[in-house]
């Protein structure tokens, strides 16, 4: 299943604050890391927007690894089901 995502890391985007690498994880996909994504002072925004696959209901990890050494993380049971119409 293709499920859009979308996340923004709230910092002020300047060399003493913002993440050095987002990690998006779908821990009961057979390859749980599903993307990687780096920012500098000057991406302007730490916010992404994509779409992503999932094989089954699956809890949804975002895993932010900020330039001062502090780690966020923010995890959201994600349910996908076949369309009706299928």
């Amino acid at each position: 299943y293709v499920v859009p995502l979308k996340f923004k890391i709230n910092c002020k985007m300047t060399k003493k604050d913002y993440p050095k690498k987002v990690h998006v994880l779908v821990l009961d996909n057979p390859f749980p890391e599903v993307a990687i994504y780096n920012f500098t002072p000057y991406s302007g925004e730490a916010e992404v927007s994509f779409r992503l696959r999932m094989r089954t209901s699956s809890e949804v990890v975002v895993i932010s690894e900020m330039i001062d050494k502090t780690v966020g993380l923010k995890k959201q049971h994600v349910e996908v089901m076949l369309g009706a119409c299928s």
